[in-house]
């Protein structure tokens, strides 16, 4: 063997390595990235499931005698609490018909967001 074929071999064998370590580095950056996503989903989940059970109990929905309307009568509380439904129902209706709520959510869609 000549010196100018060890040298190729060299040469080659550090490209080969370098490649190796460069691939290994890719592979590690990868499954750090993966673990960081996985724990971040985690706190999200633990974030969401505090918000729901902390927002139960603070939404806890009033029974009809703790209204107090001056003096209105519980026939009247219920009247009113039913035009106020129909009045949210009416509204909901209007937005998810609107051609921006749903040029809103084609985008959404498009991006990937839903």
């Amino acid at each position: 063997m000549g010196a100018d074929q060890i040298t190729d071999k060299t040469k080659s064998t550090r490209a080969s390595d370098s490649a190796n370590e460069l691939s290994a580095a890719i592979n590690k950056g990868r499954q750090a990235a993966e673990l960081f996503d996985l724990k971040l989903r985690e706190e999200e989940n633990r974030e969401r499931e505090q918000q729901r059970t902390s927002g139960d109990t603070a939404l806890r929905y009033p029974r009809i005698e703790e209204f107090s309307y001056d003096g209105l009568s519980r026939e009247t509380l219920i009247r009113n609490l039913r035009d106020q439904l129909e009045r949210l129902a009416t509204f909901e209706r209007v937005v998810l018909s609107s051609r921006a709520w749903r040029l809103i959510q084609r985008w959404r869609r498009m991006f990937g967001r839903q």
